[in-house]
């Protein structure tokens, strides 16, 4: 599904199933711009590196007086192919957006972490890609412990399909955004 606008519709089977153990992972990145005078701009940029593949996650969200929308891109480098490139759809802020603090609001849900201050890791046996864990502020404003992670797990409906999904986790509860269906 290169250059999908879909959901990130499986994109997660993305190369979780072919992703190295590798270890040298970066921070992330923020940048903050301005497009117009009244839209700004929050890109966050999170590089991953082994000898097997390269990743490269950016979420992307543009507040303007129209609304809130973020999109995202992931690109998976394998050493011996050529890469693959996956595309989240605009989606409201509602459900995704990346703050100017770098926290990632899952469903209107913040954690209060910085987000682009850790590194991506990679767990090729679970096939996931993970944010985390860090310590955050829950809705109590107590310290909660958070994970993001972006799998493709078989669909429920179709198990010969996977259904791509970011999950956070903290504490004792799970909140999930569908990224969409591959088969």
């Amino acid at each position: 599904m290169p250059g999908s606008r879909g959901r990130w519709g499986g994109l997660l089977v993305l190369g979780a199933f072919t992703l190295g153990c590798g270890d040298d992972a970066g921070k992330g990145t923020l940048v903050v711009s301005k497009p117009t005078d009244d839209t700004t701009e929050l890109r966050a940029h999170w590089p991953y590196s082994s000898f097997e593949v390269d990743v490269d996650l950016t979420l992307v969200t543009l507040l303007s007086p129209d609304g809130c929308v973020s999109n995202g891109t992931l690109t998976v480098d394998e050493a011996l192919s050529a890469a693959a490139n996956y595309t989240l759809a605009p989606t409201d802020c509602l459900e995704l957006e990346l703050t100017a603090t770098g926290d990632i609001v899952l469903h209107g849900e913040p954690t209060g972490h910085n987000w682009v201050n850790e590194s991506l890791s990679v767990d090729t046996d679970k096939e996931e890609i993970m944010l985390g864990p860090a310590t955050g502020t829950n809705v109590d404003g107590g310290s909660e412990t958070y994970t993001f992670t972006l799998s493709s797990p078989p669909c429920p409906d179709q198990p010969s399909c996977s259904c791509g999904v970011l999950r956070r986790t903290g504490g004792a509860t799970s909140v999930e955004l569908a990224l969409g269906k591959r088969c």
